[in-house]
C-alpha cells in the first residue's frame, strides 16, 4: 500500500484527511500508515491460517487449478462470518 491508497481507504472509513501538506497532516498520515500496516499483516497471517487449516483430504482430493478457488473461497467466507 502507498499513501495515496492509505488516504483512499481512509476516506471510504469517513476518516477526514486535509488536504493540505502541513507537517501535522503528514504525521498523521503517516500514522495511518503504520496502522494500516499492522491490519495488513494481521489479515495476511489470518488468511495464511485459514489456507493452512483447510481439510488436507479435501484438498487432496481437488485438482491442483482447484486448490487455489478452494482456498481462495475459504478466505473470502471470513469476511461473512465477522
Amino acid at each position: 500500500m502507498n499513501r495515496e491508497d492509505i488516504v483512499r481507504m481512509a476516506r471510504e472509513a469517513d476518516i477526514h484527511v486535509s488536504e493540505n501538506n502541513s507537517f501535522a497532516d503528514d504525521m498523521y498520515i503517516s500514522t495511518l500508515y503504520r496502522f494500516a500496516n499492522v491490519v495488513a499483516a494481521a489479515e495476511n497471517e489470518a488468511c495464511a491460517k485459514e489456507a493452512e487449516n483447510m481439510d488436507k483430504a479435501v484438498l487432496a482430493m481437488l485438482s491442483l487449478t482447484s486448490q487455489p478457488v478452494a482456498i481462495a473461497a475459504r478466505i473470502r467466507s471470513r469476511r461473512r462470518k465477522e
